[in-house]
């Protein structure tokens, strides 16, 4: 009989340790502000976690105060050697230089645009070199770009500078003649570099074409 009471106790005890089924509590849904700004709350058993959006870390580690990262500071060469960093809420955007690009996104370094990458950019005849964040065109004997290092490179026509009858003025033959040498020396000539100077043959060619 007294083995048989004993047994009794334990399963009421037994019941009773257990109680009645606890509910869990969705933290996330009976308190929208559980997380804060820019956060979102994730439910778990018997619980919750707060995460910050992209953009965002929890500074504090309270993981309710989400604040925005200042990527151009944590992150000095996130735009690469070349671009320029400007912080938004929540990201940032890389801008170029002329003569520099990225992916189109804003997020990704600036690199160098190979501008001789593009048929013609110094005419069917120029030579493209390519420079960081520019180019020059060099052209060959007979053709010039007139000291414009990034103009199409155009044929030289000395026969233009033969003076034409009913032209009489003081001083136009001698004028013409110097510009038909001059065109021939440079027709001849082929000049590199992009910051040669401007021949003389060119300097002169030049002041004729504004001229007319």
């Amino acid at each position: 009989m007294g083995a048989i009471i004993f047994l009794l106790i334990l399963a009421l005890l037994k019941d009773y340790g257990h109680g009645a089924p606890q509910e869990d509590i969705d933290e996330c849904s009976s308190n929208s502000l559980i997380c804060g700004d820019n956060s979102d709350c994730f439910k778990t058993e018997g619980s919750y976690f707060c995460l910050c959006h992209p953009g965002f870390d929890d500074f504090t580690g309270a993981a309710r105060q989400c604040l925005d990262i200042e990527e151009c500071v944590t992150f000095p060469n996130i735009c690469g050697k070349w671009g320029t960093c400007l912080n938004q809420v929540g990201s940032y955007l890389c801008t170029c230089p002329n003569g520099f690009r990225n992916s189109g996104d804003g997020h990704t370094p600036c690199v160098d645009i190979d501008e001789c990458n593009t048929d013609g950019v110094c005419g069917n005849v120029g030579i493209c070199q390519n420079l960081i964040g520019s180019y020059w065109c060099q052209c060959p004997a007979g053709f010039t770009n007139f000291g414009k290092n990034q103009a199409k490179c155009v044929e030289l026509i000395c026969d233009q500078y033969e003076t034409q009858p009913g032209q009489t003025l003081p001083g136009f033959d001698r004028l013409f003649s110097l510009l038909r040498n001059n065109c021939l020396v440079l027709s001849n000539s082929t000049f590199s570099g992009p910051t040669r100077s401007l021949p003389s043959g060119d300097m002169l060619l030049t002041q004729r074409l504004r001229l007319w």
